[in-house]
């Protein structure tokens, strides 16, 4: 399948990043987040340190660590920063630097249960 395709196929899941896509401040360990979409967008790596998430808004870059948590979390309904900081070994500050990112670019919505 083409990355045209693959973005076209991109569902949006119902959800919002409010609150915390305006103040990413309020996010923490425990923010629960899952992904802004029912399947994951096209992953491609870009460099040695990025990947880049090709989403119907644009292209975000993202660590080539978090290529991998985001595999992970299309199978999971949330999950938190300190859930994927103990999954996948990663410092919890970088987890919640990335959960603050995803969600002030439309890549998570609030997890479910929030």
């Amino acid at each position: 399948m083409s990355m045209e395709q693959q973005q076209a196929n991109l569902t949006p899941r119902i959800g919002t990043s409010l609150p915390f896509s305006i103040c990413p401040d309020l996010v923490n360990q425990d923010t629960a987040v899952r992904l802004a979409y029912s399947c994951l967008p096209p992953v491609v790596d870009s460099g040695e340190k990025l990947s880049a998430v090709e989403t119907t808004y644009g292209t975000i870059k993202v660590p080539r660590d978090f290529a991998e948590v985001l595999m992970w979390m299309k199978l999971r309904r949330k999950t938190s920063s300190i859930e994927i900081s103990e999954k996948f070994e990663i410092e919890l500050e970088r987890c919640v630097k990335f959960v603050r990112f995803g969600l002030q670019n439309s890549l998570f919505i609030s997890g479910l249960g929030n």
